[in-house]
């Protein structure tokens, strides 16, 4: 399976999806791109800024990231055709690295960000996204 960031965070930050993303992630045979790390940086550093986490938690976290049994795509593999997806979808490249990734391993994507969902739903994408609170193992 390709998860995104969300997934992660979701698993390591309480949430109403933190069981589900953390079953997902004992599931296992988990791939995403690289970017996903520096994503994940990114919002453990804004949770920071904006005071829900203090520095020590934000590094444990960042610490346990690095440890999962995620295999990592290099990016500079995706860019390309995710910068093409990006441009036909009107959509942020971000996004599209993981879309390529499913698209390239044919293997499901799931997310959730319910706004990217339902604009490759509405077009000719051969891929199987799925929202978090929609899987089931």
């Amino acid at each position: 399976m390709i998860i995104d960031s969300n997934i992660i965070i979701h698993a390591m930050i309480p949430s109403e999806f933190t069981a589900k993303a953390r079953q997902v992630l004992a599931f296992g045979n988990l791939q995403a791109p690289e970017i996903v790390i520096a994503e994940i940086a990114n919002v453990l550093g804004r949770m920071v800024r904006t005071k829900m986490l203090d520095v020590s938690q934000a590094i444990n976290l960042y610490a346990g990231v690095k440890k999962l049994p995620l295999h990592l795509v290099a990016s500079r593999d995706l860019i390309d055709r995710a910068f093409e997806l990006s441009l036909n979808l009107v959509h942020p490249i971000f996004d599209c690295y993981y879309l390529e990734l499913a698209l390239r391993e044919r293997l499901p994507f799931i997310t959730t960000d319910g706004r990217f969902i339902e604009k490759l739903r509405s077009r000719d994408y051969n891929v199987s996204i799925v929202h978090l609170s929609d899987w089931k193992p």
